[in-house]
């Protein structure tokens, strides 16, 4: 259920303002209604929240793989920001920064060192000593045939030929017209070797420290929740706005809190002098927050909506039960596979189990769920692996339910399944005469599946919807009954134009009437706002969406086939890996072969339907069932102001272990 909520505000003396921020935050429980607030404080937590992400990007990319070893802490211990005068984000921050100075200037001197150590290593200095005798001396590396030509009167010491390149380089006593000289270096060869070594050293190691650093990560995410938490509290405070003049101004504060919680506000209120005011949201404020309050069991719908990041709004209704009853569905038949199921158990089961004492994450008791329905899917219908129904132990195979299991070319498979078969024994169901009208009443019956499961899906969700209005004393109530005998009828036109292929022959006239008359009260009471009139008026300016909502009964119906192909498309990888593995696994020379192909290959299936259940089986939750039920998912998270880490004030940031210690 969606958790009753009343708007508040809050009001104290502009001089107790932060005792009473503190007093709420401690209470954390009031959801604090959203307004922009800038601030030279806020501007400051903000950068260093800014700050803090760098230093976590730069201790990621030195993260170790390895556990801490002894020399980590050894060099940890000889740290700067061992003591605490220094902050262990800044010195993070600082050392990048030096890293990144030292890369940028040791490429320098390497394309320095490339450039002149074919001049080998001599002081530059000497000779631009010579300068001051009145010697000018000019460095040249040029082809032989410039040598020749422009050298003949020009005094040069030639200090090495290069028969290969045909090159010549050497110095000249005065400068060669036509020619670029080779620039001095700043410094010899040997220097900027020793400058090269001495920058790798320090590089090396800063690298060593913050890789040692990145296994101290825990104070970066201390300080950023304390950081944040005074974020929190500077928005709450610049968001208090304030009435009267200096000497008795009033800052007030308004939000948002579950009625449940309201008495606790308006004790503390009492204690600390404060004036309080509280009164139900005015209907359609959108600003209103959605707390889920589920039981034990829809409480399983919250790791889809949470990977979905979707929440209903605070006018709609909570789907979180029927999403998982029919996510569980879904899952089953798009998983399909009994043996795909008990994969799944078994991973979940064991730590479950584990975990028991701390709490089991309602990921895994989903992921429980999710694997019980696979199994039970899996044995109706007879799927294990994906194996030929002839080789599954007898006992699996006389419990599936013949109206949609599949076939077994082996010859003679149909007769003795007919005869032992659980179902056709008892008389529940009668047997095929041959392969191919199995074949056919399971494509039938397993589409009369599917789009009976629609009927069902959308008939709840207008019951949902039919409830709602009730409760809100509308007489939309009617309209829902309209929509729910659209979809009824759009159901047995779907069964007559799709499954039983009978076209239009197959409708019947009661349909018509019951799809117009259902339509009629549709458009009567959709837009019902306290007039019959206005809602024809509404409506008729609305006609042709609501038509639309006509067709798309149909298309949602039809919708619900996307089960049916991925029952199909499941099965059929299945059995082409088992083409492949089991005649593998008959050849003790390609068993081994057999049994990886086997394995990845059903991996690689489920991961296939996992998939295919995200998009489909999740779509038909939120698109189709959600737009029956009128919830767009247009809702803001209940978000209180609440103690996350303690507020410091700016007290030097001290890890836990420091704290143990």
């Amino acid at each position: 259920m969606i958790a009753p909520m009343k708007k508040i505000a809050v009001f104290a003396m502009n001089k107790d303002k932060e005792a009473a921020l503190t007093h709420i935050r401690a209470l954390g429980t009031l959801h604090l209604e959203s307004k922009s607030v800038t601030s030279p404080t806020l501007y400051d937590l903000l950068n260093r929240i800014r700050i803090i992400e760098k230093a976590e990007s730069i201790l990621n990319g030195f993260a170790q793989k390895t556990k801490r070893k002894t020399d980590d802490l050894a060099t940890l211990a000889g740290m700067s920001f061992a003591d605490d005068e220094i902050n262990f984000v800044d010195y993070i921050v600082s050392q990048m920064e030096t890293l990144s100075q030292l890369k940028e200037e040791t490429l320098i001197l390497q394309n320095e060192q490339k450039r002149i150590e074919k001049w080998g290593d001599f002081d530059p200095e000497e000779l631009r000593q010579l300068s001051k005798y009145g010697i000018s001396t000019y460095l040249y590396d040029i082809s032989f045939d410039a040598y020749e030509r422009n050298t003949a009167d020009i005094p040069v010491i030639i200090l090495a030929r290069d028969s290969r390149n045909r090159t010549v380089r050497l110095i000249a006593l005065e400068e060669i017209p036509n020619l670029k000289a080779t620039p001095l270096p700043s410094k010899s060869l040997a220097s900027v070797n020793d400058d090269i070594n001495r920058n790798t050293d320090k590089m090396n190691a800063i690298k060593a420290e913050l890789t040692a650093a990145s296994s101290e990560k825990e104070r970066l995410t201390v300080e950023k929740l304390t950081v944040n938490a005074q974020i929190e509290f500077e928005i709450a405070g610049g968001g208090m706005e304030m009435v009267g003049d200096d000497n008795l101004a009033v800052a007030y504060l308004s939000g948002y809190i579950p009625a449940a919680d309201l008495d606790a506000l308006v004790e503390t209120a009492a204690v600390n002098h404060w004036a309080l005011s509280a009164a139900d949201p005015s209907e359609g404020d959108m600003a209103v927050p959605t707390k889920l309050v589920n039981n034990r069991f829809s409480v399983l719908a919250r790791p889809i909506l949470s990977f979905l990041d979707v929440i209903p709004g605070y006018w709609e209704t909570d789907v979180s039960a029927f999403f998982v009853v029919f996510l569980a569905l879904f899952f089953g038949v798009i998983f399909g596979d009994a043996g795909y199921g008990v994969v799944l158990l078994m991973i979940a089961i064991p730590f479950c189990f584990k975990m028991k004492a701390k709490g089991v994450p309602v990921f895994l008791k989903f992921m429980v769920l999710m694997g019980g329905s696979t199994v039970i899917w899996g044995i109706v219908s007879g799927t294990w692996f994906g194996l030929d129904p002839a080789v599954l132990p007898p006992f699996l195979a006389n419990i599936s339910v013949p109206l949609i299991t599949g076939i077994s070319a082996e010859a003679g498979w149909l007769e003795a399944y007919n005869e032992t078969n659980y179902w056709i024994r008892s008389g529940l169901v009668k047997p095929q005469p041959s392969l191919t009208a199995h074949a056919a009443a399971n494509e039938v019956n397993l589409q009369l599946f599917c789009f009976t499961v629609a009927l069902i899906h959308l008939s709840l969700a207008h019951i949902e919807r039919f409830i709602f209005a009730i409760k809100n004393r509308s007489l939309r109530f009617l309209a829902s009954i309209g929509r729910l005998a659209m979809v009824v009828s759009m159901y047995f036109i779907v069964l007559a134009m799709i499954v039983y292929k009978t076209g239009f022959a197959g409708i019947t006239t009661w349909q018509i009437y019951l799809l117009g008359s259902g339509f009629l009260l549709f458009f009567i009471f959709d837009n019902h706002k306290g007039s019959v009139a206005a809602s024809l008026k509404t409506g008729s300016m609305d006609l042709i969406s609501m038509i639309l909502k006509v067709t798309g009964s149909f298309a949602d119906i039809m919708s619900y086939i996307r089960l049916w192909a991925m029952i199909l498309a499941g099965t059929s990888v299945a059995a082409t890996i088992n083409g492949f593995a089991m005649p593998m696994l008959g050849n003790i020379t390609l068993l081994l072969v057999g049994v990886i192909i086997f394995v990845f290959g059903h991996v690689f299936n489920m991961v296939l339907n996992a998939m295919s259940f995200l998009v489909h089986g999740v779509r038909l939750n939120t698109l189709e069932f959600c737009s029956h039920v009128g919830v767009d998912w247009t809702g803001t998270e209940y978000a209180p102001f609440k103690n996350g880490t303690p507020f410091n004030n700016g007290t030097p940031f001290i890890s836990a272990k420091e704290q143990s210690a």
